[in-house]
C-alpha cells in the first residue's frame, strides 16, 4: 500500500565555501586574506509542476552565504485515485551567483533524498542536469547533463542518491552567472492502475564527502 502524504516539505541548503584549494594551487597568505569568501549568491527564482508559485519559501542568510528552500509539494503520483497512468513533476531553481573579478568556482558533489512506492510493473524515474548560464542566458555551460536513475518495480523505501563530478568544471573568470537545478521525477502505474509515487524530500551539494550542505569550489582563475 503506497505511503499517503498530505504535504511533503523538502529542503535544500545550500551555503557557500571558501576554504577548498585545488590540489597544486600555490597562494599566499597575503593573496588568501584578499579574496577570501568572494563569492555570494542572491534570491533565487523558480518555476514548474514541481514548485508552483507560492510553494516555495526561501531564506538567505544576511552575508549571504547560505541558502535555505523549503518546497510544499514535489511529488509525482500515478494510478489510484488520480486516474493516470503516468505522472511528471519538474521544478528549476535558479540562483545568481556574483563572482568577483579574477575568481571562479566548480560544482562537485550532489546529494539527493526522498520517497518512492513503485506497485508491481510500474516505474519511476529521477532525471537532475546541473548548469549555468550567464546573466543574459548567451551561454550554458554543463555541469552535469542527464543524470538519470531508475527504479525498480514492487518497490518501497527512502532513498539518497550521491555522485560526485567526473571532472571539475569552472566558471568563466570574473562573470556573474546563474547556477540552475534542474529535476524531473517520473512515475508510471500498472495495467491495474494500482497506485505510484516519487518525491524528492531534500537535494545537498557539497565540495567534500565530510561537509555537508551546498558549498561552491572557489579559485582564483586559471
Amino acid at each position: 500500500m503506497v505511503k499517503v502524504f498530505a504535504v511533503v516539505f523538502f529542503s535544500v541548503i545550500f551555503s557557500l565555501s571558501a576554504q577548498a584549494k585545488e590540489k597544486n594551487a600555490k597562494t599566499s597568505q597575503n593573496e588568501t586574506n584578499k579574496v577570501s569568501d568572494p563569492i555570494t549568491m542572491g534570491e533565487p527564482t523558480y518555476g514548474g509542476s514541481g514548485c508552483v508559485q507560492g510553494s516555495v519559501s526561501t531564506t538567505l542568510t544576511e552575508d549571504k552565504k547560505s541558502l535555505s528552500i523549503i518546497f510544499d509539494n514535489f511529488v509525482a503520483q500515478a494510478g489510484g485515485s488520480t486516474n493516470r497512468q503516468k505522472d511528471i513533476k519538474k521544478c528549476n531553481v535558479s540562483i545568481p551567483v556574483r563572482v568577483p573579478q579574477g575568481m571562479q568556482f566548480a560544482l562537485l558533489k550532489t546529494d539527493q533524498r526522498g520517497f518512492y512506492s513503485v506497485p508491481n510493473k510500474g516505474t519511476a524515474s529521477y532525471l537532475s542536469s546541473y548548469y549555468i548560464t550567464d546573466t543574459g542566458n548567451h551561454f550554458r555551460l554543463s555541469f552535469q547533463d542527464n543524470k538519470t536513475t531508475n527504479i525498480k518495480s514492487n518497490n518501497e523505501d527512502e532513498y539518497t542518491f550521491s555522485h560526485q563530478f567526473a571532472a571539475l568544471v569552472w566558471s568563466p573568470c570574473g562573470t556573474n552567472v546563474n547556477l540552475h537545478l534542474d529535476k524531473t521525477v517520473t512515475v508510471t502505474s500498472n495495467k491495474n492502475m494500482d497506485e505510484a509515487m516519487a518525491t524528492v524530500d531534500s537535494i545537498d551539494n557539497a565540495i567534500s564527502k565530510k561537509q555537508p550542505g551546498f558549498e561552491l569550489f572557489w579559485r582564483n582563475c586559471k
